[in-house]
């Protein structure tokens, strides 16, 4: 069986038959970094060969051009992408720059079935959600009074994401993410069960409103931004404080999206992305064509009318 001895964790690994240096490291219990989860989409597992470069597999065409952009020496190599072809001596090192990385990476190996979650590309519809003229309507109210209302708007809100397949991502103030097409979505699913949460989201704060015109003399309305893309799931955050979370320019687009309800007077705008998903029932309104701040050109974006709620 291939092995191989890796510093600065002084070990000597056993790898089987195809596996990766990556995945024998991890299954060795060595905190192995690999944040777009071994996808060859980021140079974190990067090993150096200070032995035995000749037992290792040629570069792939992947690992070739993350080699070229990085500018690799030629005796890095991705764990991730490379394989042990023969026995001999074969030492590595793993590039731990310092005590801080030291301790990241041994934090995050603690959990090594999350690690293999990290990094991983989906094609989701990413849902913001925020509130019109809310900041009158918080300083018009005691703190505890305006925490109390958040957390019955929160609750009605998730209610809708959660029977609509859909997973809140984070909480900003009075504002939510969400995301839809997580587990187990066709595209049309995802982009169709996003749009039917926001029409209930809304017909739910019909349900609030006479509360809070009751105990406050004030409702308020939602404003809503969906658009669908590749993005990155993953978790961020150090050890205690970590949370799952999507990034890429889709979310931006959609947080984008939702602001530009402002310019239209809209409530609910979506993209030309999530508009070539949905079936003919769903019933749009005006089409609005903008710029979109950090966004190149002009961006046709789709009103989504709100039975009960729009005229």
């Amino acid at each position: 069986m291939p092995s191989f001895q890796i510093s600065p964790d002084d070990k000597i690994v056993h790898s089987e038959l195809e596996e990766t240096i990556l995945q024998a490291s991890l299954k060795a219990g060595i905190p192995h970094a690999h944040a777009c989860g071994g996808f060859a989409k980021c140079s974190t597992c990067r090993v150096v060969v200070e032995t035995g470069s000749e037992l290792l597999s040629k570069p792939g065409e992947a690992e070739k051009k993350l080699a070229n952009k990085v500018k690799f020496p030629k005796n890095v190599r991705l764990a991730c992408q490379t394989r042990i072809k023969g026995d001999g001596k074969l030492i590595l090192k793993r590039p731990v720059i310092d005590d801080i990385d030291l301790e990241l990476t041994n934090i995050m190996g603690k959990n090594s079935l999350e690690l293999q979650k990290m990094g991983e590309p989906k094609k989701l519809a990413i849902m913001f959600v925020d509130i019109e003229g809310y900041t009158p309507f918080a300083e018009a109210l005691p703190s505890y009074d305006i925490m109390h209302v958040l957390n019955k708007y929160f609750y009605l809100m998730g209610k809708v994401i959660n029977k609509k397949r859909g997973n809140i991502i984070d909480y900003y103030g009075d504002g939510l993410l969400a995301i839809f097409g997580l587990y187990e979505s066709t595209p049309e699913e995802a982009a169709l069960l996003a749009v039917e949460a926001g029409i209930e989201m809304n017909k739910e704060l019909l349900k609030l409103n006479p509360y809070l015109e009751k105990m406050y003399c004030k409702s308020f309305k939602i404003r809503i931004g969906i658009n669908y893309g590749n993005v990155i799931t993953g978790t961020i955050g150090i050890e205690g404080m970590q949370k799952f979370s999507v990034i890429g320019d889709p979310v931006n687009m959609a947080s984008r999206i939702e602001t530009t309800n402002k310019l239209f007077g809209t409530h609910f705008l979506i993209s030309e992305s999530v508009k070539a998903l949905l079936p003919e029932k769903v019933k749009l309104g005006k089409t609005c064509e903008t710029v979109l701040k950090g966004k190149k050109g002009n961006h046709r974006l789709y009103e989504v009318l709100i039975p009960e709620t729009n005229a």
